[in-house]
């Protein structure tokens, strides 16, 4: 919620599964209707395996994704 926030780093295995919103496209829409027109940019890294979720965060806020292995 901080203003002078740019830039998000999220480390997970991509699998949402706390919160009222758990599935993958619904909350992938939440964060693009929180990121409109604040141009926030989230990095995301997959811990485990593929993340076709953290793909899609980072793609659609101009961050980037990596898979750790």
């Amino acid at each position: 919620a901080g203003p002078d926030v740019d830039t998000i780093f999220l480390l997970t295995d991509g699998q949402p599964s706390a919160g009222p919103i758990t599935t993958p496209d619904a909350l992938a829409r939440e964060v693009a209707s929180w990121n409109l027109g604040r141009g926030l940019r989230i990095h995301t890294v997959a811990l485990g395996g593929k993340s076709d979720f953290l793909e899609r965060l980072a793609r659609e806020s101009g961050g980037e994704h990596t898979v750790a292995r």
